[in-house]
């Protein structure tokens, strides 16, 4: 009788694998969303002459990216595949000297983070709460110099709010600064 696996054994697979695996869940899941999710849920009122300011523009556009990255991926992971397809003992685990968890948690983290973000965005605005929000994403993901955190934290933000309001004319939450 063979042993169960361990749950976290996933995150210990050859990296091509995980390309692979990825690569179709993406594409998958942002064909669906693109194709049956978006024009279930968003309603586009008759008469729009601009494509560009229809409602299901930007969730179209940016599901159809994801979309297309993961066939990137996808392809990458299948390349891999076929070049290396099977790893030298030791080697399945992520490289670099990383623990084998530390992919599992960095994206727990990084879901916990983005369901703050979210719950934030309203009270603080989106521009208080992206500039907690950006510094904290890049520390989990290994950036440590403030040379980088604090203008990416203050500059960023701030240039994509006044890009969005000035410039296309979309009304954001401004929260603590209204």
């Amino acid at each position: 009788m063979s042993q169960p696996r361990p749950l976290l054994e996933a995150f210990t697979m050859n990296p091509a694998k995980k390309d692979l695996v990825l690569g179709i869940i993406l594409v998958l899941t942002f064909s669906l969303v693109f194709l049956v999710v978006i024009p279930a849920a968003v309603v586009v009122p008759g008469g729009i002459k601009i494509s560009a300011t229809a409602p299901d523009y930007w969730p179209k556009l940016i599901s159809a990216a994801i979309a297309l990255l993961g066939l990137a991926v996808l392809a990458q992971g299948i390349i891999g595949i076929k070049q290396n397809p099977t790893p030298p003992p030791g080697k399945e685990a992520a490289g670099n000297g990383e623990n084998k968890n530390s992919g599992f948690f960095k994206t727990a983290t990084a879901i916990i983070g983005l369901l703050a973000y979210y719950w934030l965005v309203i009270p603080l605005g989106i521009v208080a709460a992206s500039m907690l929000a950006l510094p904290g994403f890049a520390v989990i993901y290994g950036e440590r110099r403030v040379k980088v955190l604090v203008p990416l934290a203050l500059l960023l933000p701030m240039a994509l709010y006044f890009f969005f309001t000035r410039v296309a004319n979309i009304p954001m939450p401004l929260g603590i600064f209204e």
